[in-house]
């Protein structure tokens, strides 16, 4: 995971011997439970080949942000799940929304401060702020993405029999 922090993309590949009409059931199981589950389960769609799945828990749903894109297909006498990983849509759009507020706040803050205008100090600390509570909740969130993808390299190597 050297990309960028925000817009970074891990490839993911699952084999296994079970065949892809298998597979796919599987994956349908898993994504499919009913009910309220208290622990960790996989979430997510199949769409012909197409797979998609991320990470839900009860309690944590928020800080669930990293989500598998790929395709089910057959390899050799079984079957694979192929794709990449990355933050999902709405997480990108919060942190970058979070970044722009906090710049936009803290400059607005230094041209006023630079002006002499009341407030822009505080104005500029507040932005400060909000920039680096910003900027460490993506180093944190980043830090603790890879548990996200191998729960969900883990769910998917079931899907296609992975010992």
């Amino acid at each position: 995971m050297r990309d960028p922090l925000i817009f970074w993309q891990q490839p993911l590949r699952v084999r296994g011997p079970r065949g892809v009409g298998d597979a796919a059931g599987t994956v349908l199981s898993l994504i499919n439970v009913a009910g309220i589950t208290l622990g960790e389960r996989l979430m997510g769609s199949l769409d012909g080949e197409r797979v998609r799945a991320w990470r839900a828990t009860p309690m944590s749903k928020a800080g669930d942000v990293v989500e598998f894109h790929g395709i089910l297909r057959a390899d050799g006498d079984g079957s694979a799940i192929e794709g990449s990983v990355a933050y999902n849509l709405r997480t990108k759009i919060q942190f970058v929304g979070c970044l722009a507020l906090g710049l936009f706040i803290a400059g607005t803050g230094a041209v006023h401060w630079l002006q002499d205008l009341p407030q822009g100090r505080e104005l500029a600390a507040v932005g400060a702020f909000v920039t680096g509570a910003t900027l460490l909740w993506i180093y944190s969130s980043r830090k603790l993405a890879w548990k996200q993808i191998a729960f969900i390299e883990h769910e998917l190597g079931r899907a296609v029999g992975k010992t």
